[in-house]
């Protein structure tokens, strides 16, 4: 069963998962691929990787203290900056 909101394009969820965060990206715009928020979103914090439509990634606790409240923080103003550049144009997907 497939579930929609008609007001929501792209979602980025994360939940912690074992010794970490893992994120979902899902995108129903041409122009804002997940494969391109979970890459370059997550890039210097963790890694991630998927499709146009549907990602993932994951940012490890590892023997860094992370302060997640500073990282979702920084996470999210850099996914807001990657959504507007990709839906102006000014990124390319």
């Amino acid at each position: 069963m497939h579930f929609s909101l008609a007001e929501v394009d792209v979602v980025v969820l994360f939940a912690p998962k074992n010794n970490g965060y893992k994120f979902s990206f899902r995108s129903e715009r041409k122009d804002v691929h997940a494969e391109i928020l979970a890459v370059e979103g997550l890039k210097g914090y963790g890694s991630g990787g998927g499709h146009a439509c549907m990602a993932s990634g994951f940012v490890s606790f590892g023997d860094k203290k992370i302060i997640m409240s500073e990282l979702f923080k920084k996470v999210q103003e850099h996914f807001l900056v990657l959504i507007n550049g990709l839906i102006s144009g000014n990124i390319e997907n």
